[in-house]
């Protein structure tokens, strides 16, 4: 698959797995748009220091305004967008979750 110079939004880029989605899409051509929370300068930098293009953007996914807001920078910045990798995610202290219940091994004659 041939991505060279697609626009490809990237949440959840500020660290981990988004942040080596960042780096790998941007090696392989892609004009990335960094989407966090949280601030994307370390990601920016690692992508741009490979030479790869891109740009950040301040993205709540909870908030329909700050993700039209993400979608303004990268239309701003790239005129369109070609794909979006959702990997932002919450890890713990989700409102309503029990935090007292584990996740327990499913045995495998369960899932035959």
């Amino acid at each position: 698959m041939n991505i060279e110079g697609k626009v490809i939004v990237i949440t959840g880029a500020a660290r981990g797995i988004g942040q080596e989605y960042a780096r790998y899409l941007a090696g392989l051509g892609a004009r990335v748009v960094i989407a966090d929370i949280n601030d994307c300068a370390q990601t920016l930098d690692l992508v741009r220091s490979e030479k790869g293009t891109a740009v950040r953007a301040k993205l709540d996914v909870a908030s329909a305004a700050s993700a039209m807001e993400m979608a303004r920078t990268a239309l701003d910045a790239f005129g369109r967008i070609d794909a979006i990798v959702n990997n932002a995610a919450l890890y713990g202290g989700l409102k309503g979750a029990d935090s007292r219940r584990s996740a327990k091994p499913i045995g495998m004659p369960r899932w035959l």
